[in-house]
């Protein structure tokens, strides 16, 4: 697949998200042995493999939010398989206060599937927000 396909792929998941699919329909872009990868200083951090653990991972977000994702691409490139979607996602923590905050999404194709994603946002901004109102405390780095 080239890139314009690739980016393709990155796009309809991301509509997935928007149109509020649940876990299951999302792990349908993704091939089986799929990583997940999010920065340091998240409660959420660290590396998900497979779609077992991308699934775990996702659960984490059930606890924080209170509304659907809106997800609005501001751009994507791409380079062979690896495809670079600069995303702001808005939506409401668990006690209803808006929350907006920039993400980027490094994200590798292949066969038509996602099969490798690192996700780096604000994380602090996301603690503040998202984490501390549901009562999940922020990892350290060991």
């Amino acid at each position: 697949m080239g890139t314009t396909e690739n980016k393709a792929v990155v796009k309809a998941y991301f509509d997935a998200v928007n149109k509020g699919h649940l876990t299951d329909d999302l792990l349908d872009f993704m091939t089986d042995d799929v990583t997940w990868w999010i920065q340091q200083a998240s409660p959420s951090a660290g590396l998900y493999e497979g779609k077992a653990g991308v699934k775990r991972l996702f659960a984490i977000d059930i606890p924080i939010f209170s509304a659907p994702l809106e997800v609005r691409i501001v751009r994507m490139i791409a380079e062979d398989s690896l495809v670079v979607a600069e995303i702001e996602i808005g939506t409401r923590n668990k006690d209803g206060k808006a929350y907006l905050n920039q993400y980027t999404f490094w994200m590798e194709v292949r066969d038509g599937k996602i099969c490798v994603v690192r996700e780096y946002l604000d994380t602090l901004y996301a603690q503040q927000v998202l984490f501390d109102p549901a009562g999940i405390a922020a990892r350290l780095p060991a």
